[in-house]
């Protein structure tokens, strides 16, 4: 220690764990109770990937409470694309299973988040064999993203064009 000291520097000693490091106070808040981006997968492999400033579990209600007016031919104001397609498709919405993808609040972040998953959704579409449950057209808010998807679709219709 004294050869440390004639260079500068003090020692000291502590403990590596404190009082407060080994408990944690807070009651851990479960996931369905959290907001943020999700996913929805049907029973047949298809996704829908969405956000809610909502918790997880009231969004995924208001799924379910979509499909029911679907089957019973309730008129409502409402829109959901995985309850329409378990309805068209005659899926029982049972087998529908939700999983988080982020958690966030809501705000621009939110809407990045939801894009980004999104876009990972599409291309993994691609390359499996499902399909996108959501309107693409209306989740991509930024411009650049939008730009490289039609760029990337003009260029393919002028690739097969010179085929």
């Amino acid at each position: 220690m004294r050869e440390l000291r004639k260079l500068g520097y003090w020692t000291a000693f502590y403990p590596v764990t404190q009082v407060s490091n080994l408990s944690n106070l807070k009651d851990p808040i479960p996931r369905m109770k959290k907001s943020g981006v999700y996913k929805i997968q049907c029973s047949c492999g298809d996704r829908y990937v969405g956000q809610s400033g909502r918790t997880f579990a009231k969004r995924f209600r208001e799924h379910e409470l979509i499909f029911d007016k679907l089957m019973k031919s309730i008129p409502t104001d409402s829109t959901s694309a995985v309850a329409r397609h378990c309805y068209d498709e005659g899926h029982p919405f049972d087998h529908v299973k939700l999983s988080e993808l982020h958690q966030c609040t809501s705000g621009r972040k939110l809407n990045r988040l939801e894009e980004y998953y999104t876009l990972l959704a599409v291309q993994g579409s691609s390359h499996s064999n499902y399909n996108i449950l959501n309107d693409v057209d209306s989740v991509f808010v930024s411009h650049f993203i939008r730009f490289m998807l039609d760029y990337s679709t003009s260029i393919q219709s002028v690739t097969r064009s010179n085929l």
